[in-house]
């Protein structure tokens, strides 16, 4: 029961207990090997050149003298828009970067397999919208989690409109969201189903926001898409939604395991001691 182990977990001995530089090693190498930096300079270069291009067009647009010649600038806009070398430059970079990260993921992932890790299937209808990225988060999550937290049924994706969110079995997502939606969501599930992990989860946030006092994510951030019932805890973490209160559940694991694919060198160098919770948590070495 997750009522009986929240609260048991001395959180401050094990964090210093843990040991998991093995897989931080691991992580380390892949950044090294996928630094991308000067792949997305060259992407911002070309696009602040197609940037000012288009303010160039507006200013003809707006300095047109009638409807006609409005007209005529706008095809001709469209024209250079359809065959500029800048435009096509910046698409071509826009996939490299796209394949990157996808290599990247793939890399993160090898890293973080060990010995004790489980299949996870999540489960969706195969001419879903969401097929492709199911499948690769169950690529992208095989062998990462301890076999021993993973029960005998599988989460079931599901389409639907609106925030993603996890219900019972099932979560509820959207053919927009990306593959870093879908792990997170899993994770959420994953939380849920595991009366251990939740209590590493429960028992770390309240150990990192000791003495803080709760606040609305929607005046923290300025986000309006938050309730005004949704509270956080912010403490130093990488988004104030890491601290998002609930009951009997956490942001810890889905924003930490989302954080460790999407940017695993800020995520090691900016909070060294939440990367560790992650993988240790994962590994069921807590």
């Amino acid at each position: 029961n997750a009522l009986e182990e929240i609260g048991k977990v001395d959180i401050e001995k094990k964090l210093k207990n843990i040991d998991v530089e093995k897989t931080a090693k691991k992580i380390e190498e892949v950044c090294e090997k996928y630094n991308y930096n000067e792949l997305v300079k060259q992407y911002d270069d070309v696009s602040a050149k197609i940037d000012t291009e288009k303010t160039n067009w507006r200013s003809k647009l707006n300095n047109a003298k009638d409807v006609d010649e409005q007209e005529k600038i706008a095809k001709d806009y469209e024209n250079w828009y359809a065959k500029s070398e800048i435009r096509q430059a910046q698409d071509k970079l826009s996939k490299k970067i796209i394949d990157f990260n996808k290599e990247q993921r793939k890399a993160i992932s090898e890293a973080l397999r060990f010995e004790d890790g489980g299949k996870i299937q999540i489960e969706v209808k195969p001419n879903s919208v969401l097929a492709k990225n199911v499948k690769e988060a169950n690529e992208l999550l095989a062998e990462v989690i301890n076999k021993d937290y993973l029960p005998d049924f599988m989460p079931v994706a599901k389409g639907r409109s609106g925030r993603a969110k996890n219900s019972g079995n099932y979560l509820i997502l959207e053919g927009a969201d990306t593959v870093y939606t879908h792990i997170h969501e899993t994770m959420h599930w994953l939380e849920r189903v595991n009366p251990k992990m939740l209590a590493n989860s429960k028992a770390f946030l309240e150990y990192r926001t000791k003495d803080e006092t709760a606040e609305k994510l929607r005046k923290i951030t300025s986000n309006t898409g938050y309730t005004s019932d949704e509270i956080t805890k912010k403490d130093k973490f990488f988004s104030p939604y890491c601290g998002k209160q609930y009951d009997y559940a956490t942001e810890i694991m889905s924003m930490g395991v989302q954080r460790l694919f999407e940017h695993p060198k800020e995520f090691m160098n900016e909070d060294r001691e939440y990367f560790n919770f992650v993988i240790a948590n994962l590994q069921g070495k807590l």
